[in-house]
């Protein structure tokens, strides 16, 4: 339990890290065939799931900003956002666009509440 707890609460970045090198290397889309009908959520999605391996390194190095500084992120809303990237990383794959894109906007937040919660946090 001590290790988990160690795991969620100061090394969340190797966690994300993973996730982004399982993601780039074995579910990647591989191209995007829309060529009728390319309304705003269709670009904002093709534009996310483009970006998303930039996505995971930008969690990653905020989650890596974090422990360089000592601080201690709060271990309930890192599972919460560990399982909303595998949820993510998941909708990429069944294609359903809409649900990846809400995930993808409640996983951001998760990271900002996260960080402002760490930052004001002291630790022990």
């Amino acid at each position: 339990m001590k290790f988990i707890n160690r795991i969620f609460q100061t090394k969340l970045f190797l966690i994300i890290l993973i996730l982004m090198i399982i993601y780039s290397f074995f579910l990647a889309p591989t191209g995007f065939n829309r060529t009728i009908s390319w309304n705003w959520i269709d670009k904002l999605n093709h534009d996310i799931k483009f970006f998303f391996p930039l996505i995971l390194l930008f969690f990653t190095v905020c989650y890596g900003i974090l422990s360089l500084f000592k601080k201690r992120t709060d271990k309930n809303l890192s599972i919460i956002h560990i399982i909303l990237i595998i949820l993510t990383i998941t909708q990429i794959k069944l294609h359903n666009d809409y649900f990846f894109f809400i995930l993808s906007v409640i996983s951001f937040v998760t990271l900002l509440v996260n960080i402002i919660l760490s930052l004001r946090k002291k630790n022990d």
